[in-house]
This record gives C-alpha cells, structure tokens and sequence, in this order.
C-alpha cells in the first residue's frame, strides 16, 4: 500500500502538460487560480503607488508600459494553465513558482522605471524564461500534432529573445529602458 501511494503521488506531482487541443470543458478555476490574480493585483499595486506620488504624463506614461508587461505577463502565465494545467501537483508546483517569480518582481515594481530598473529587468527575464521552458515541455507534448509544433516553436524562440532584449535593457539608463520596454511586446499572448 505504501508503494502504491508513493506511485500514485509521484504520478500526480509529475504529469506531463496537457497537448494542444486537450480542452476540458468542465474545467473550474481554483482557489490557487484566484490567488495567482491577487499577487499580479499586488504588483499592479505597486506601479500605482508609484503613479499615485508622482501624478504627470511622464508617470501616467511610465505606468501604462509597465502595466503592460504585467499584463502580457498574465496573460501568459494565466493561458499557460488554462490551455495546458491540469488539477495536478505540477501545475500547482508551477503556479506557486510564477507566484515566487511575482512576488520579488513586485518587490522593485515601484521603482522599475528609475533605480530599480535592472533589478526588475532581471525578475521579469526569468519569469519570461520559466515561460519558455513550460512551453517548452508542451512542444513535446504535441510531437504528434504537426500543426502545433512551428506555433510552439515561434512561441519558445521569440519569448527566449524577447527575454534577452528585457535582460540587457536593465543595463541602460532609464529613458532608453523605457523605450526598450515600450516597443516590447512579448509573444503568444493569447495564442500558444
């Protein structure tokens, strides 16, 4: 009985991503779900503190490309469970590790746009990284489904560049970052 446990749990903790196409339709969202949001409310949090003490154009402008990392970050992270989670230990384990990766990111959100630029650079570069590598993981899922792979491909390629344009752009001063992060608009939000 033990053994059979231990299978069991290491089965659970260990199921491969659901393939392209695999959709439940009976799929809730969970309490975890739920959580998830509420640490991205946190980083939103965050980048509005930081318009709140500094009310102009150069804030709200500031704001507005931040908040569209976040977005695009959420996006990404949410479509990643909703397309390939499953009510499994893995995909739990990689809710909590996106959650980790947030969390610190929302430690330097307040000041990405200045002192904390690189700091935040580097956070959101591996959140885009573990991004690539769960994508990554779905790519052999859909070895079968030709029609998936180039989709899959493109995905893992531009989001493992778009992490190293967003890594080196820590190191600017802060207007060329800005810049940087304003054209940047990471991939497959929404289509992977």
């Amino acid at each position: 009985m033990p053994g059979e446990r231990n299978s069991l749990f290491k089965q659970w903790l260990s199921r491969p991503p659901r393939p392209h196409g695999a959709i439940r339709f009976d799929r809730r969202v969970s309490f975890l779900e739920l959580f998830y949001d509420l640490v991205y409310v946190a980083v939103i949090g965050q980048a509005s503190h930081q318009l709140a003490e500094h009310i102009s154009v150069r804030g709200a402008v500031e704001f507005a490309i931040i908040f569209g990392l976040i977005w695009f970050a959420w996006i990404n992270g949410s479509l990643y469970v909703e397309l390939h989670g499953g009510e499994d230990g893995r995909t739990r384990n990689i809710v909590f590790v996106q959650m980790g990766i947030l969390a610190l990111l929302a430690v330097f959100t307040a000041g990405a746009a200045n002192q904390d630029g690189a700091p935040f650079s580097i956070v959101y570069a591996a959140f885009l990284l573990f991004m690539t590598w769960l994508y990554y993981t779905v790519r052999g899922q859909d070895a079968d489904r030709p029609e998936f792979l180039a989709v899959t491909a493109g995905y893992v390629v531009a989001t493992t560049l778009s992490a190293a344009v967003i890594l080196g752009s820590g190191f600017l001063p802060a207007e060329p970052r800005l810049v940087v992060w304003a054209s940047f608009a990471p991939p497959g939000s929404g289509h992977c």
